[in-house]
């Protein structure tokens, strides 16, 4: 006869699984964050530094203004991060996949995927965000040498008229909507 309450014996054992699966999904996510730093973390800094070595050779330009170079530079850069995602995800998943199969018996390899694919976006939203705060910080010399280029080559500048008057930042002109 089936009754209509649990029992002190079945809720413990209740209590013991909820604690069991609580402490395997963080040990997951654990994993996963220790794993992305490990990976990806030291590609952070080449990608910031390739893209400030682009910035850097913009205030020199001889084909277009270098505002105009920059926010090309710029595009360029989120798009590449944007790119990253496939290859980030396909290594992240090669890594985690002892945990992935283990979630998996229990039906919830999707939620594992969502996990994976939600540090991925954060770890390349953090990337963007990084490289605008390193364009915005090169702006004012941007600014100047844009100034200096229009005035020296004014038949090359009037090819790329300044679409509205300059603001106080770059960052107005930026698409960053994406990763927000």
């Amino acid at each position: 006869m089936r009754t209509w309450f649990i029992t002190s014996e079945a809720r413990a054992d209740a209590r013991t699984a909820y604690q069991a699966g609580k402490l395997a999904a963080e040990s997951m996510s654990e994993g996963l964050d220790r794993f992305l730093a490990y990976r990806f973390a030291p590609q952070v800094k080449g990608y910031l530094g390739v893209f400030e070595g682009k910035l850097f050779r913009c205030l020199n330009p001889t084909t277009a203004p270098p505002v105009t170079l920059a926010l090309l530079e710029y595009k360029i850069f989120v798009a590449s991060v944007r790119d990253l995602k496939e290859r980030m995800t396909a290594e992240t998943v090669s890594a985690m996949d002892p945990w992935l199969e283990a979630v998996g018996k229990i039906d919830l390899r999707h939620h594992g995927m969502l996990l994976i694919n939600s540090r991925i976006k954060d770890f390349q939203a953090s990337l963007v965000k990084s490289g605008l705060q390193l364009f915005i910080d090169k702006v004012d010399g941007l600014r100047a040498a844009d100034k200096v280029f229009r005035f020296c080559n004014p038949t090359i500048a009037a090819k790329f008229p300044i679409e509205h008057e300059p603001t106080h930042s770059l960052a107005d002109c930026i698409p960053f909507a994406s990763y927000q």
